[in-house]
Order: structure tokens, then C-alpha cells, then sequence
């Protein structure tokens, strides 16, 4: 969604988002997605996205927006200086949840989700470590009990790589999901110093 300033510099882009037959809404007011640049920046006037879709390159999303900058004297005028500026983020990772002081502090986040169904095999989250961050997952039933060998203690996800984008989640004794098969289950997610963004479901290949 494109911002507009009323007055002086600060056109810019938010983050709205839609589930299908829900209105739109956005994901988090007055934060800049797409934000002007600092002082003397081609940007420092307007910065918007040129209205295409974001370009996959690898484990990349290439998001091209428009910069304007202009003196004092030409604000207001036609005759404004504008490019094409690139932007780049890891596939899927518009928005997300993060503990960012876990590591020194002791204290990290959780997320519990909604109850489902699982009929997949293999779990994988999409997830960045900031500083030695670190992600646990335990898998619970709808009433919060954790299923045998599914606790955050006997997740085997160590040190997460920080150029990856997906990281396989298993178990010491379960390496997957499959002993899982058609139970409602939900997944409890504790994170330290980390930015969750999704997690996936897949079939072994």
C-alpha cells in the first residue's frame, strides 16, 4: 500500500495483506516496508513499488520500487529526478515474529498455533537466526500436552545456518512427523534471539 505525505518528504510503502473473504488490512500501520532514503539518496523523496510482483531470484525476492529526489526548489514541480531502486528479502519473509535479546537476557519468545490436522511427514520453519539465535519445536495436543517424544528437549535443531531459509525440524527418536499421521496436534515454538516468519509441511520426495 503506498503512503502518501501530506506535506514535505515521506511517500512510502506498507504491508497489507488479505485472507480470501476477509477485507484487506494492514499488518503493521505506520511501518515502513519501503521506506525514503537518508539525506542527498536518489530516494529521499518518494519511494514506491513500480506495481509488479516481486522476482524469485534463488532464495531471494528482488522487489523493484521507484525513488524521486529533488531539491528544495523543484518539490512541487514536474521536473523531479526519479530511478528504479531494488530492494531484496528472503523468499516469504515480508513479515514475522522475533525475539531479538533472548541470548543475553535468558528469556526468549514462544508461539503456540491453532489446532490441526497433520498429513504431512516432514515439518520445516522458515526462520533467521540474529545473534546465536536458537529455535526449539514441540508438538502438543489441542489441550497443550506434549506428544511422547515430540517435547522441545528432543528437538535436534542445533545451530541454525544463517543463509539458509528453511530449516528441517525432527526429533531424537521421531525424525518426523509421521508417527503423527491424522492426529489434531498444535506446534509450540520457543525461539531465542531468532525471527520466525512460517513454518511448512511437506511429503518425503
Amino acid at each position: 500500500m503506498e503512503r502518501w505525505a501530506n506535506v514535505g518528504f515521506g511517500d512510502v510503502c506498507e504491508l497489507v495483506s488479505q485472507r480470501e473473504g476477509q477485507p484487506w488490512r494492514r499488518l503493521a500501520p505506520t511501518e515502513r516496508f519501503i521506506a525514503t532514503g537518508p539525506e542527498g539518496a536518489f530516494d529521499r523523496l518518494m519511494a514506491y513499488p513500480t506495481h509488479n510482483p516481486p522476482w524469485r531470484v534463488g532464495d531471494k525476492l528482488h522487489i523493484y520500487y521507484t525513488g524521486v529526489c529533488a531539491t528544495p526548489e523543484q518539490v512541487g514541480r514536474k521536473d523531479l529526478d526519479m530511478a528504479i531502486g531494488l530492494m531484496t528479502i528472503g523468499l516469504d519473509r515480508f513479515a514475522g515474529l522475533a525475539n531479538r535479546r533472548g541470548h543475553r537476557l535468558g528469556a526468549g519468545g514462544s508461539l503456540l498455533t491453532k489446532p490441526f490436522v497433520v498429513n504431512h511427514d516432514l515439518l520445516e520453519v522458515n526462520a533467521e537466526p540474529l545473534m546465536r539465535g536458537r529455535l526449539k519445536v514441540a508438538i502438543m495436543t489441542p489441550d497443550e500436552n506434549v506428544f511422547p517424544g515430540y517435547g522441545h528437549e528432543d528437538c535436534t535443531l542445533d545451530v541454525m545456518d544463517p543463509d539458509a531459509i528453511h530449516h528441517r525440524i525432527g526429533w531424537t527418536v521421531h525424525k518426523d512427523l509421521s508417527q503423527l499421521r491424522g492426529k489434531t496436534v498444535r506446534l509450540h515454538f520457543q525461539v531465542k534471539s531468532t525471527a520466525l516468519y512460517g513454518y511448512r509441511l511437506l511429503n518425503v520426495s
